[in-house]
């Protein structure tokens, strides 16, 4: 008995000792696997070549208990609860990170939280936000109770952040009132000034002083601009408000410096002069700026993203800064005062490397909480242990990059990514107690809001609780569906294995797997049964797909076509499908396989030793190597004609090895041939016969071959060709006979097709009057041919010279290397060169001996005297230098300048015009300690004339101005041209670009190619720095194909998200909140 799991060649052993004739039902059982044996449950997987290996289908997690939570298919509602001591978090609507962070910061400031609370719409702003009378609410539709104003869903969404049942919400009626774009990551201190001065001015129109005030009492300190003169001493003041201080940090590594620089003196000298009113006239002056009274909530931005000039971009400043819990900012006001005590209630952070790219987060103080700490991350809130902040790594959007943090005493902090710190004004020495600024969230209840708002949290905590009842009530119901699917797979699979009278049905292994994998609670549902693709075209079941089906009980297989049956497209594949007739036919194939093997052994065999009988007979080599390929595509054909199975899978039994047969001095068996022809026919050049060779052979395999077809010549006749025949042995062609006898039959001493020798011998004569030919004008012009002493403007010498075109040129050196295969030029065709006005065009002083760009090539007259006996010339072009008080050329015809001038302009905006080419850019390494600046002043010496020789050893690119080498190649005019290649050296780069493409999108290629963000690229191209970023390629002068040197201006970004951040953010024109409800149009 066959193993588990048989090969084919162990299923159709028997088929080497039975005829077709001879085939019994056992037969068929054995070809269909059915006598295989069962697999038990011990099985590692499923068996894929025995149909009675039902285990490891997918049935292991139906048969074994299932818990319920198996079948939830979601997360617990629960979780999405806020329970009663829990703050509530803000979706991040995609990029919108920013907003949150400043929303959890100004709701956490009860003042300011119970002043949005008493915000009440004004009678123009009569209708959505207008309270209503008592009753009247319940009748009004969600849709007309929203407001509509900014303050009203600011009032609604801190509302609902203190009293919502949700554990986060969503804050998309917000953002789409302020037009904002959600997917567009903004400013966040721009929006923090935009939106205050919004409110501030909205609020302004408000009865109520503590809601019209709020922003200025909060927020709103003072600072005089003071200018001291320091001739008279007098002192100027101009007195403004701020809402925030803007220090900057660069350079920075603690808050105190960034604060003292920031009010320190500044020296009006020189252009910058003060014109002092006292003195009437200008004067060498001091200016600084002078806090005058402070806001009970200081907010202090950190200038963390500065806008580079160069670049036209905003730059992300890494660098750390401390800053302390609490400070005293009495020292710093003008006058002194004691209630300038101001503790740290919150930090802002941008957690990324780049100023377009990262995320918000935000670390607020609870009072409401004892003073605890927490992390706002959108939806997600943390509570800190203790009641200090901890920073740590926790602001760094990836590990491992943080970098080395400074020691910070107690009571500081330090962080490379904070830039906005919030201080508040603590009014009693004694820190922590009732009189420091509350920051509960529960000092307000649910009853003091206005009618229409308590009216909407309601009816959002009821809509969240229905949703909590119905995710419930849908997990339920994914339960019970689960355990019925659970039983009725249970149940069948108990009976799934065939009975013992042998009544069975064929199902697909793949449905099966589908079926026991099928989860209506996800709406995975397996589809029909459709056993048609299985059908033979008997009608019956292929054999030869067996090993893609299972054989189940038929007790199962009515319950599974009772429930997955298509409508009206039952077909059942039972014992009784079973094909005889498929069965017969594989036999058959495989036994004239068997017969194929020991043929191929013989002819293989008898043809490694070269056949030299008169008894021989012709073959093609092509039908030689590929004669078993053949007979088994004409075999099977056959079967498919008389309508046997269907594509078999035999092809693993049937191989085909078309490889050539080895002789013993290493030929293949279709080589014996000589290589010289019968005919007579001159050797042809430089492997001539070998290529058309290759070339007919690579014709004849994009179509079928029919045997010996081969060797036929047109007429239907033996080939003259002698290359593409072998002669065999008798013995030989009898077995290939065996299986081709409709193909032609030659004996060896069959002769020639007569039509086809004597035009052999015609075209052996041309191709020899064409050699001929070629050696006498190869012979002739030499000079010419090989491009030797080529004619060249020297300084101090006459000269005439002749004007060939350079496609002709090329055309007929192409024939003196090939005289057989390439084709002769006949026309010397100068008309090109001659204006309308009968002029020539070609400025003789720009022509080289080879010009690629104009298109001509310079010949000597005696050249040209053999040029023109051999080929017809329509316009001759001749050019003299002459030597008298200052070189000139006369031209025959005249020279045209009006169409010259033309036709240089034209060549040169040509060469300037590109698309799709290569540019390459090599990075120069500077030295250690060298700064960007010295490395660009050192490459513009080193390629300027006369420029230091250093640099050789550094780039071989700087080798080519080498003087000496310049001054060979000007002597050694007869040398031919060189290769234009570039030759690319280690870590040089290409980059595809148009003339069009600006210098700054260039730079953005280069980004991509270095990791370089383009505001710390530098370069150069043929020693001077590229600049303008708005310029084209073409208008800068870049070539294609030119060398460009990258110098990186300071430490390379290895980040990709960062450098693609940086690509759209320098490719799109940044807007800001233009357009948007914080800012006009």
């Amino acid at each position: 008995m066959p193993s588990k799991s048989a090969s084919d060649k162990e299923i159709w052993r028997w088929t080497e000792t039975t005829s077709p004739d001879e085939v019994t039902e056992e037969h068929v059982r054995v070809a269909y696997r059915v006598n295989l044996p069962i697999c038990s449950t011990s099985c590692r997987r499923n068996c894929k070549g025995n149909p009675n290996c039902l285990v490891n289908l997918g049935e292991k997690e139906w048969l074994k208990e299932i818990r319920d939570e198996h079948w939830y298919q979601m997360d617990d509602p629960e979780e999405e609860k806020r329970t009663k001591e829990d703050l509530v978090g803000l979706k991040n609507l995609g990029a919108t990170c920013y907003v949150n962070t400043f929303l959890q910061v100004w709701f956490h400031n009860r003042q300011f939280r119970e002043a949005i609370y008493k915000w009440r719409p004004l009678d123009k702003e009569w209708g959505k936000d207008q309270p209503l009378e008592d009753g009247v609410l319940a009748a009004i539709p969600d849709e007309s109770l929203q407001p509509t104003s900014i303050c009203g869903h600011l009032q609604l969404l801190f509302a609902l952040l203190q009293f919502s049942k949700r554990r986060y919400i969503d804050p998309s009626n917000f953002i789409n009132c302020l037009g904002l774009d959600a997917a567009l990551q903004q400013d966040a201190q721009e929006f923090s000034k935009l939106l205050i001065s919004l409110l501030e001015g909205t609020l302004k129109e408000q009865p109520n002083a503590r809601v019209r005030n709020v922003i200025e009492q909060q927020f709103s300190g003072q600072y005089s601009y003071v200018t001291r003169c320091n001739h008279c001493g007098n002192c100027s003041e101009r007195p403004s408000r701020f809402y925030e201080l803007d220090l900057n940090i660069k350079g920075h590594k603690q808050l105190e410096d960034s604060l003292s620089e920031f009010l320190k003196e500044e020296k009006l000298e020189g252009a910058n002069q003060y014109l002092c009113e006292k003195c009437n006239c200008k004067r060498n002056a001091t200016r600084c700026i002078k806090l005058q009274t402070l806001p009970p909530v200081l907010n202090i931005q950190l200038l963390r993203f500065v806008f580079d000039r160069h670049s036209g971009t905003k730059k992300k400043l890494n660098n750390f800064l401390q800053f302390p819990e609490e400070i005293d900012m009495s020292k710093h006001l003008a006058r002194r005062d004691n209630s300038a005590m101001y503790d740290l209630e919150a930090v802002l952070i941008h957690r990324g490397p780049t100023a377009y790219s990262g995320h918000y987060v935000a670390h607020i103080r609870s009072h409401g909480d004892g003073g605890v700490w927490f992390k706002f991350n959108d939806e997600e809130i943390q509570k800190m242990e203790g009641k200090n902040l901890k920073l740590g790594c926790e602001d760094e959007l990836s590990a491992g990059k943080e970098g080395k943090r400074p020691k910070v005493p107690k009571g500081n902090h330090a962080s490379k990514n904070a830039y906005m710190l919030v201080y508040k004004r603590r009014s009693t020495d004694q820190r922590g107690t009732e009189s420091h600024v509350d920051n509960s969230t529960t000092t307000s209840n649910v009853e003091s809001l206005p009618d229409y708002l308590q009216e909407l949290i309601g009816r959002d905590n009821e809509k969240f609780e229905d949703w909590l009842r119905e995710m419930v009530a849908m997990r339920t119901r994914n339960v019970e569906s689960g355990r019925r699917m659970q039983q009725e797979i249970q149940t069948i699979y108990k009976q799934i294995h065939p009975e013992d009278d042998g009544r069975c049905d064929w199902i697909a292994t793949e449905w099966l797997k589908k079926w026991l994998h099928e989860d209506e609670t996800t709406g995975s549902k397996v589809g029909p049964i459709n056993n048609y693709k299985f059908e033979c075209k008997h009608k019956n079941l292929d054999p030869h797909k067996v090993k893609e089906l299972k054989r189940i009980s038929s007790k199962a297989a009515d319950l599974m076509f009772a429930k997955y049956g298509s409508d009206g497209l039952q077909l059942r594949m039972t014992q009784s499908k079973m094909c005889l007739a498929c069965v017969k036919q594989k036999c058959q194939v495989m036994r004239i396989q068997a017969q194929l093997v020991a043929d191929q052994k013989f002819v293989t065999d008898n043809t490694k030793a070269k056949c030299q009988s008169e008894d021989g007979f012709w073959v093609g080599k092509d039908s030689l190597k590929q004669w078993k390929r053949m007979a088994v595509e004409k075999v099977e054909s056959q079967f498919d004609g008389e309508g046997g199975g269907g594509a078999t899978e035999g092809e693993e039994d049937m191989e085909i090895d078309d490889e050539d047969q080895a002789l013993p001095n290493g030929k293949s068996s279709a080589d014996g041939a000589t290589e010289g022809g019968e005919n007579g026919a001159p050797p042809k050049e430089n492997g001539e016969r070998k290529d058309e060779q290759d070339e007919e052979e690579e014709e004849e395999d994009e179509e079928p071959l029919v045997f010996n077809e081969d060797l036929l010549c047109p007429h239907g006749n033996l080939s003259t060709d002698m290359s593409q025949r072998r002669l065999v042995f008798a013995p030989v062609w009898e077995v290939l006979r065996k299986y081709f006898p409709e193909s032609s039959e030659f004996k060896a001493d069959s002769q020639h097709c007569l039509q086809c020798h004597l035009a052999d011998a015609e075209d052996a004569e041309q191709a020899q009057q064409r050699c001929d030919l070629a050696t006498e004008q190869k012979k002739s012009l030499s000079q010419l041919f090989h491009g030797r002493s080529r004619p060249a403007w020297k300084k101090g010498e006459s000269m005439e010279v002749y004007v060939a075109p350079l496609p002709f040129v090329e055309a007929w050196r192409s024939f003196l290397r090939h005289p057989v295969k390439a084709d002769l030029p006949t026309d010397i065709v100068n008309s090109s060169f001659i204006c309308a006005h009968n002029g020539l065009i070609l400025d003789p002083s720009t022509i080289s001996p080879i010009d690629e760009t104009s298109g001509v090539a310079l010949v000597w007259p005696y050249e040209w005297e053999i040029l023109k006996a051999n080929f017809i010339v329509d316009q001759p072009i001749r050019i003299w230098k002459v030597i008298a008080d200052e070189p000139c050329f006369i031209t025959e015809p005249d020279l045209c300048q009006t169409c010259s001038q033309e036709r240089q302009l034209a060549e040169h905006q040509a060469r300037f015009t590109y698309s799709g080419v290569k540019l390459y850019i090599r990075k120069y390494m500077p030295e250690v300690g060298e700064n960007a600046k010295a490395a660009i002043n050192f490459l513009m010496e080193a390629t300027s004339p006369g420029g230091s020789s250093d640099q050789e050893n550094k780039d071989p690119d700087f080798q080519q101005n080498d003087p000496k080498r310049m001054k060979l190649e000007l002597d050694n005019s007869s040398s031919s041209r060189r290769s234009s290649r570039h030759r690319r050296v280690r870590g040089e780069k290409e980059v595809m670009v148009s003339s069009t493409n600006t210098l700054k999108e260039l730079k953005i290629k280069v980004m991509h190619a270095f990791s370089v963000a383009p505001f710390d690229q530098t370069l150069l191209f043929r020693g001077k720095p590229l600049q303008d970023n708005e310029a084209t390629l073409s208008h800068l002068g870049v070539m294609p194909e030119a060398l460009i040197t990258l110098i990186v201006d300071s430490p390379i970004c290895e980040d990709p998200l960062a450098m693609d951040e940086i690509a759209r953010a320098s490719s799109v024109p940044e807007a800001g909140f233009k357009g948007t409800g914080l800012q006009s149009s």
